[in-house]
């Protein structure tokens, strides 16, 4: 199961939202629209989509992870084939929109919902496994988006990127779907977990908010920079080196997510949560303080994969961790909503800032804002250290 989550999250995160930046910027301009428009409708997405993903999660709790996310990937390639075909500027923006609602139905809240269903409160490590297997998709498919994009042009990379979506993702979910039903058939009870579970005393409240707007605040900065890599690069002076740069982040992902699996899983997951919090800013200041000079881009790169990747993994586990397995969907479904809302604005706040004040000064604001989150995070961790 961790498996091919782990290939229908490569592919998710590779078509619906790394693909976006590259694509963009020949598309553009052939439809008519300003490049800020089209970051805008990308904008719009993430925001719908965290508006709804609430009532995703509790969907997920009702029924299962699997067949929300047969229907979502249907709907991804569905809005994947549109964008490709897209006849003006409006027709893209709509379908763009959709991706992204798509994404909240399919890419790692949904897959995390899927495994905490089948392993309970032991779900952490698989967890851990999944992550450790989609931190690829930032490594494939920004090269692979580029040379699409040279090759076939922006239609026609939509276009296949649907036809993967279809032919790979819809089965498995679908198979997903399936496995869960019959689980479910055989045993109406929810099976022991076969792994010692992660301890969760009760958490209180203020930890819940705390977290989500950790959570929120840093995914504002991480999202910022991360939708507009490659042109973000570009505009500090990389030049094309840009391109070779970015390859780092997904390895540094999958690094930091070896390392945690290894040595990480004795430990509270609010340990990983503030060392991720804490590269992202940190990461966003190097290349603020230290571009064009290409070590200060690589040390970047590698430190944001190293926070991204620390928290796609605690974002899943430390809920899990705090609160338990009840209820877990909608729990992160609101988690994600808040979330959602606050990053699908960054991308176009940090290329209105970049337009008003310049690349440097724009940088500086957002790793400020991802300092904030780390300060949340800070009181999380202050409510759980007497029991751990």
């Amino acid at each position: 199961m961790v498996w091919l989550l782990g290939v229908s999250q490569i592919v998710g995160y590779g078509t619906l939202y790394y693909s976006f930046a590259i694509l963009a910027r020949n598309a553009a301009p052939a439809l008519g629209w300003p490049e800020p428009w089209l970051f805008g409708a990308f904008s719009l997405g993430l925001l719908v989509g965290g508006l709804v993903a609430h009532e995703v999660g509790k969907r997920m709790d009702r029924h299962s992870a699997g067949a929300v996310m047969t229907l979502g990937s249907i709907v991804a390639a569905a809005a994947l084939l549109v964008a490709g075909l897209a006849p003006n500027g409006m027709v893209f923006a709509a379908a763009i929109v959709l991706t992204q609602v798509a994404g909240t139905l399919v890419l790692y809240d949904a897959a995390f919902t899927a495994l905490v269903q089948v392993a309970g409160a032991s779900a952490r490590a698989r967890i851990n496994h999944l992550t450790l297997i989609a931190g690829f998709a930032s490594t494939i498919f920004w090269p692979l988006t580029a040379w699409l994009d040279a090759v076939v042009g922006w239609r026609t990379a939509y276009v296949a990127f649907a036809a993967a979506t279809l032919l790979v993702c819809v089965p498995i979910h679908a198979l997903l779907a399936q496995r869960r039903a019959g689980a479910r058939a055989a045993t109406p009870a929810a099976t022991a977990p076969t792994e010692p579970a992660v301890p969760h005393p009760a958490a209180p409240a203020s930890a819940m908010w705390f977290a989500t707007a950790g959570f929120a605040l840093s995914g504002f900065a991480l999202s910022a920079v991360l939708a507009q890599m490659v042109p973000l690069l570009t505009a500090v002076g990389l030049g094309a080196s840009a391109l070779l740069v970015s390859t780092l982040f997904g390895p540094a992902q999958v690094l930091v997510r070896f390392a945690n699996l290894l040595a990480g899983a004795a430990r509270h997951p609010v340990f990983p949560a503030l060392l991720a919090l804490a590269l992202l800013p940190a990461a966003i200041a190097v290349l603020a303080f230290g571009a064009p000079a290409l070590v200060a881009a690589v040390l970047f790169a590698v430190m944001l994969g190293f926070g991204s990747g620390l928290k796609s993994i605690v974002h899943g586990s430390l809920p899990l961790a705090l609160f338990g397995p009840d209820a877990y969907g909608a729990r992160l479904g609101l988690m994600a909503s808040v979330r959602q809302v606050l990053a699908s604005v960054a991308p176009f706040v940090l290329a209105t800032l970049i337009e008003a004040v310049g690349v440097r000064p724009a940088l500086w604001l957002v790793a400020g804002v991802g300092l904030l989150g780390l300060a949340c995070l800070v009181q999380v961790a202050r409510s759980v250290r007497p029991a751990h």
